[in-house]
């Protein structure tokens, strides 16, 4: 399974992208697509960059992990004076009712609880749901659909705490500090468990924004001299001038100024003095930086680079990959090893799906129905293969019985305990099925005139359907020489349909008739 971790910045979307593999996760690749340093238009150009990154992989992702912006998440932590887990799970939601400006029956509510000795930490996300929904709103107006919502930070807490700097640190206190271009996030971690979390509005876009000034140059130009020439532990800080020194002094001094409050207030409530101090982010870059706030604020302060922790291919080294600890994070939360697994696509906010909604599964159609070997693909069930993670626990239930009736229909000379055993490993049965689809198409081409498998043309009509539309698919009919699809259609353009496959060059002559909400797309297969 191929994941894909995205971090929309304000002016890069950064991405990492993994496979999942026998229990395992291997970085296949870091992406990141920049933007104009300042957007005038951000839909059109996050949509821009989001096509050409998305242009930029092998494949198509199975899962895509991005979050909800900070603004739009409340996170509390709630102190319960009880060891118990079960007495704190019913009493957590009673305390938190009182600490949120909003109704928690009409928000999406995620939770952890940490005993630590003293009783129980219970650190919780809420998020209005109408802020999720127009969030997706969003997401989906630049051409993705997350399947996965988590709040900004997550993915780098869960990097961090996979793949700590120090193995040393044990229980001790250190505070995380993910610099990005227009704001920077602050957690607390007192061993594994997430004491404070906060973001403020600095970020290292205030010095590109002085150098420009002072410098007279473009936006670019001066994000280039300060990645290049500044040094913050230099004399001069690099020889760029009396006035920038000043000025960049300045701004510094209101970071400074946050992290000091941090700890301040930390030390403040619990007594206990933090360790270290470890940055990371792309503000991070900035040279001396870490030399910088160690000496103002009196704390270890390291980088924390977790390419030089996780395992990588060579070539992935040489990248600047602590700028993506974030989207990193992110993409590991289906290896299930996370701490936080925080979601806020789940039951009424999953990402919509059913046994017949090509919009999401023709993308990932993993069961065939062949009825006969004279190369007709007559019915056809398409299954999605993450069924118990995205359906209502009232329709998973109606979901895996209508499957496993389906998977014993077609393929009965399975034994049933292999059968059961492969319905409820959506992976397992993927690849059973693609191999069967495989066996098929060399059957059909022993018997046929033609060179094209039909599991290619199948996965061609597929690939047609764009994610935006919804649709009942009744009826697909395909052979030598003809290609039906019969449906209904509840949302969006059948147009997109006909013209991707006319892209194929599979199909042509096709003829699209539509009346009440029903359709009928007929056209003629170029044998190859």
């Amino acid at each position: 399974m191929r994941i894909l971790g995205i971090d929309f910045g304000t002016w890069s979307i950064k991405a990492v992208e993994m496979e999942s593999r026998w229990r395992r996760l291997e970085v296949l690749d870091f992406h990141e697509v920049k933007m104009p340093l300042q957007l005038s238009e951000p839909v059109p150009m996050y949509q821009a960059a989001l096509q050409q990154l998305l242009a930029s992989l092998p494949s198509h992702p199975d899962k895509i992990v991005t979050s909800l912006p900070a603004d739009k998440v409340a996170l509390r932590f709630l102190r319960i004076p009880i060891g118990n887990r079960k007495k704190v799970e019913q009493m957590y939601q009673f305390e938190l009712e009182d600490n949120i400006p909003f109704k928690l029956e009409e928000s999406a509510l995620e939770h952890r609880i940490s005993p630590d000795g003293r009783g129980s930490l219970v650190f919780t996300a809420v998020a209005p749901k109408k802020f999720v929904r127009s969030q997706l709103e969003w997401y989906q107006s630049i051409g993705v659909d997350p399947d996965w919502l988590c709040f900004d930070g997550m993915g780098t807490l869960n990097l961090f705490l996979t793949s700590p700097p120090d193995k040393t640190l044990g229980s001790s206190t250190v505070l995380l500090c993910d610099i990005g271009h227009s704001k920077t996030q602050v957690a607390i971690l007192e061993g594994q468990n997430l004491a404070l979390s906060r973001a403020f509005p600095w970020g290292s876009f205030k010095i590109t924004e002085l150098l420009a000034e002072t410098w007279a140059q473009a936006l670019e130009d001066a994000e280039e001299t300060k990645h290049k020439k500044l040094n913050l532990v230099a004399e001069d800080f690099g020889g760029i001038g009396s006035e920038s020194t000043e000025g960049i002094t300045q701004l510094l001094r209101g970071l400074v100024t946050d992290l000091s409050h941090t700890l301040a207030s930390y030390r403040n409530v619990t007594k206990k003095d933090v360790a270290a101090i470890y940055l990371t982010g792309g503000g991070s870059e900035l040279k001396g930086l870490d030399g910088f706030l160690s000496e103002a604020l009196g704390v270890k302060v390291a980088l924390f680079v977790p390419a030089q922790i996780q395992s990588l291919k060579q070539d992935l080294k040489t990248k600047n990959a602590h700028r993506f600890s974030e989207s990193w994070g992110r993409a590991q939360v289906f290896s299930r090893k996370a701490p936080y697994l925080f979601n806020f696509r789940k039951r009424d906010l999953a990402k919509h799906t059913s046994l017949d909604d090509v919009g999401n599964i023709l993308k990932n159609p993993h069961l065939v129905k062949l009825l006969k070997l004279s190369a007709v693909f007559a019915t056809i069930l398409f299954v999605h293969v993450s069924i118990a993670t995205v359906l209502a626990n009232k329709q998973t239930k109606v979901a895996e019985e209508a499957l496993s009736k389906v998977f014993q229909e077609t393929f009965k000379t399975v034994p049933q305990k292999a059968r059961a055993h492969l319905v409820s490993h959506p992976e397992e049965l993927r690849k059973y099925v693609d191999q069967k689809v495989k066996e098929m198409d060399q059957k059909i081409q022993l018997v046929s005139q033609t060179r094209t498998a039909m599991g290619t043309l199948f996965k061609k009509v597929s690939a047609a359907f764009p994610a935006s539309l919804k649709v009942d698919v009744n009826e697909l009919e395909i052979d030598e020489k003809r290609l039906l699809i019969k449906g209904t259609l509840y949302q969006g353009d059948l147009n997109q349909v006909v013209e991707g496959l006319k892209a194929t060059a599979f199909f042509t002559d096709l003829r699209l008739d539509q009346k009440d909400g029903k359709f009928e797309i007929l056209g003629k297969v170029v044998s190859k």
